[in-house]
């Protein structure tokens, strides 16, 4: 299945909080620029392949991996799952991504796929809390 790369919108793009808005104006000229670059078309030119080559993939042992999920994400991973054969809720899926499930951990957080920009907080508090845990 090929995926069509779209025209960004960028009305609807979010802002940085807590920022001058010359920022949020220069990460909306940057995201309006990078969206359009070869790479970013033939990653979605690619995607269902590299997905496919990517389920044989996993972390080792040992690999100790943290996944910081969107709220809004799983949910509609959940819904998809009414509708799709698609394996494992959201949590489960990252969990097989190890090969010892015990090396993961994840956190759902309130918040849409742009965590970083409403979550910056609670994410790095929850990184810095992995990183003293798994020294």
């Amino acid at each position: 299945m090929k995926v069509e790369t779209q025209q960004i919108d960028l009305k609807n793009l979010h802002t940085i909080p807590n920022v001058p808005n010359a920022i949020n104006k220069e990460f909306k000229a940057l995201a309006k620029r990078n969206y359009k670059t070869k790479a970013v078309k033939n990653e979605g030119e690619q995607i269902s392949q590299n997905l496919k080559n990517a389920e044989v993939v996993t972390f080792p042992k040992d690999f100790k991996s943290l996944y910081l999920l969107a709220q809004d994400t799983y949910d509609d991973m959940e819904n998809r799952r009414k509708y799709f054969d698609i394996k494992g809720n959201w949590i489960e899926q990252h969990e097989a991504l190890s090969a010892d499930k015990g090396d993961v951990k994840t956190k759902v957080l309130k918040g849409d796929h742009l965590l970083y920009l409403t979550a910056y907080k609670e994410m790095a508090k929850e990184i810095e809390d992995f990183i003293s845990a798994n020294k």
